[in-house]
């Protein structure tokens, strides 16, 4: 067996945020601007604009996003009582939303989840939030009042807020929901199948009911678990 090259030890454990802006062969040229990235002795980079630093800026910039995003974060913490979770976009995530999207047309660069135990405290939480955070608010979508049509599905309701300059998505809706979703989440980002969907349409319904308060769909909902094979449709015997 013929030994590792230098460039492949050196590569063996290395982060892929370090394949991308790292420089394998020393010549100063970050791999992703680089010619050849395993060959040294490259002077120029493949174009004058460096993606390099693009994906550096982004980062830096996400950074200091992330600093407004938290403020924003602890001051809603301060005015509700509920479990608050707290998300980043990913410098991949930008970049693709920049594929698609002008970076001033993303609705947000991080977001914050309010979870609750019913539908009553879903419609005191939105209240409490156009109150105290009016002047941070630029569009509020009630998912629980209409249907999202682009997921039928789903229900919450999403705050569109602009925090010293910083996009920020601010969601509200139960602890049950937010059990169906999570376990959901993997199959949304990736194929849906038909019968993925309607079974998540029927557990929504059911979780709907117990939110309201329904005895009998609470002791339903509540006895499930929930997994991600009760989206997969079992496949019939011959």
């Amino acid at each position: 067996m013929s030994e590792k090259s230098e460039y492949q030890r050196k590569i063996e454990n290395i982060t892929l945020d370090e394949f991308i802006v790292g420089d394998f062969d020393d010549d100063k040229i970050c791999n992703l601007d680089d010619p050849h990235p395993f060959k040294p002795g490259d002077s120029r980079q493949v174009e004058q604009t460096s993606l390099c630093e693009d994906i550096r800026g982004i980062e830096l910039s996400q950074k200091d996003n992330e600093k407004q995003v938290t403020d924003f974060y602890n001051q809603i913490k301060t005015s509700v009582s509920f479990p608050t979770r707290i998300r980043m976009k990913s410098m991949r995530s930008i970049v693709h939303k920049l594929y698609t999207n002008r970076l001033d047309t993303l609705s947000d660069l991080g977001g914050l989840k309010i979870v609750v135990p019913t539908q009553k405290d879903v419609i005191s939480t939105k209240k409490l939030i156009t109150q105290e955070f009016y002047n941070y608010i630029l569009n509020v979508d009630d998912f629980y009042e209409k249907e999202n049509p682009a997921d039928p599905g789903y229900k919450a309701v999403h705050f569109d807020i602009k925090y010293n300059n910083v996009p920020i998505e601010l969601q509200i809706h139960t602890k049950r929901l937010d059990k169906i979703y999570h376990v959901y989440h993997p199959l949304y980002k990736g194929e849906q199948t038909q019968y993925a969907k309607e079974r998540l349409l029927k557990l929504v319904k059911l979780a709907t009911c117990a939110d309201l308060g329904s005895v009998d769909c609470i002791e339903k909902f509540d006895k499930l678990n929930i997994t991600i094979d009760m989206f997969k449709e079992k496949k019939q015997n011959k």
